[in-house]
This record gives C-alpha cells, structure tokens and sequence, in this order.
C-alpha cells in the first residue's frame, strides 16, 4: 500500500465519520425542535394554570365577603328571634292572667 493510498483511506474514514457527525447533529437539531414545541406548550399550559388560579383567588375572597355580610345578618335575625321570643312570652303571660279574671 502506498502512502497515497492510506492517505485516501485515512480520508474516506475521515468522510465516513463526518457524513454520521452530520447525521447526528440532524437528530439533535430534531429533537431540540421537538423540546422547544414541548416548553412552549408547557408555557401555555402554565398559564392558563395562572389564570384559573388568579380566579380562584377572586372567587375565594368574594365568598370571604359574602360570608361575612350571611353572618351579620343571621346574628341580626337571632337577635331579633330572642327579642320576639320575650315578647310573644310576656304576651302569653298577660293572656292568661287576662284568662284567670274572667273566670
């Protein structure tokens, strides 16, 4: 074998190898694509997530609120139950002593 001739197979490997490296560096570029089209989904995924939380949130604290203003209210109406309560019993208590005159 000549030195031209290992020279021309040294450069066949040579070309060999390139032609994979490229090959490789295709696959790569794939699935780089690929991861980029995955994060930009995740992206949109993420913020929807956000906006489903941020309305949560507004609907938790309008629930808060309207908690608060049921609670007031229903302590209005049993104060205002007790206050009947001692009413229809005084009223009761003046029917029959008005019951026991008659008699």
């Amino acid at each position: 074998m000549t030195d031209l001739q290992v020279i021309l197979d040294k450069l066949q490997e040579m070309t060999s190898d390139m032609k994979d490296i490229k090959a490789d560096v295709a696959e790569l570029k794939t699935d780089v694509a690929e991861l980029k089209t995955d994060v930009a989904e995740l992206k949109t995924r993420q913020d929807k997530a956000e906006k489903r939380l941020e309305a949560i949130f507004e609907q938790t604290a309008g629930l808060m609120e309207f908690r608060q203003t049921t609670e007031k209210i229903l302590g209005q109406i049993l104060e205002q139950q007790v206050s009947l309560v001692h009413i229809v019993g005084e009223h009761e208590v003046y029917i029959r002593t008005l019951q026991r005159r008659i008699v």
